[in-house]
């Protein structure tokens, strides 16, 4: 079984922030950690992690800043991405393309988010009484040099 540490959260749906935390998965331990949504962030809570002891194999970050920061405390401690450790996150823009190795990432379906934000905003504006509706999109998994092996 892999071990995954999970940094960062991001807003609910809802615009409230969800605790920030990092997530043992393999173990369902939740460690806390500060929020971790930029580089420095990332990088802090990766160093608060690796500190604790707490043996993993794989990071998830929701965004790649904050991976980018956690990435270069993994990088600096000797270990090697990806045979020591994995890692992916959440949003996949170009800089995931940008680093060494490329990161593996979970693409958000932007044109079809767009699109249906102006559905929905449209529908509201043509009848202000029509019901909150709820739309889920599937993301797609870009599987690049951070995950390889």
């Amino acid at each position: 079984m892999r071990t995954m540490a999970v940094t960062g959260a991001p807003k609910s749906s809802h615009g409230r922030k969800r605790p920030q935390r990092v997530w043992v998965l393999s173990v369902s331990v939740p460690i806390m950690g500060s929020s971790a949504l930029s580089a420095d962030e990332g990088s802090k809570v990766m160093k608060r992690f690796i500190e604790q002891g707490t043996a993993f194999d794989a990071v998830f970050g929701f965004t790649e800043t904050a991976l980018l920061g956690a990435k270069s405390v993994i990088q600096k401690r000797g270990l090697r991405i990806p045979d020591d450790v994995r890692i992916c996150c959440m949003s996949g823009t170009t800089l995931c393309t940008f680093v060494h190795p490329t990161i593996t990432a979970v693409e958000q379906p932007v044109e079809q988010m767009a699109t249906e934000t102006c559905r929905l905003i449209m529908a509201h504006v043509a009848d202000d009484a029509k019901a909150t509706e709820d739309v889920v999109l599937r993301g797609e998994i870009i599987d690049r040099e951070s995950t390889a092996g």
